[in-house]
């Protein structure tokens, strides 16, 4: 079962996998293609390009996109290679303290 949510024009629709559980199926692999580890929400397109717009119908875009990509993890379930192209999101690096930071606080 899939979910848009889309709480106004000035918000980016949000897809979501709401079962079965990505993570159960992914057997503690970190998943490809998600925006967000935590939260598991579906990266069907890239922002910064402006692939998807309000203007655009979400039974043309976000729904069959989100089907494609369901068909791609399936097979990156099997295979271990995600073969929808695409680019990665990259996760954010962990912010540590720096030593002359730490030694203030000390």
């Amino acid at each position: 079962m899939v979910q848009v949510s889309y709480p106004s024009l000035a918000h980016e629709p949000q897809v979501h996998v709401l079962g079965p559980s990505l993570k159960q199926l992914a057997s503690g692999r970190r998943i490809e293609h998600l925006y967000c580890q935590k939260t598991e929400r579906l990266c069907l397109y890239t922002p910064k390009q402006h692939e998807w717009r309000p203007q655009l119908r979400l039974s043309r875009t976000l729904l069959p996109w989100a089907a494609l990509w369901l068909l791609y993890f399936e097979d990156w379930v099997v295979t271990g290679e995600w073969r929808g192209g695409g680019t990665h999101p990259t996760p954010r690096p962990a912010r540590s303290f720096n030593r002359t930071i730490l030694r203030r606080l000390a």
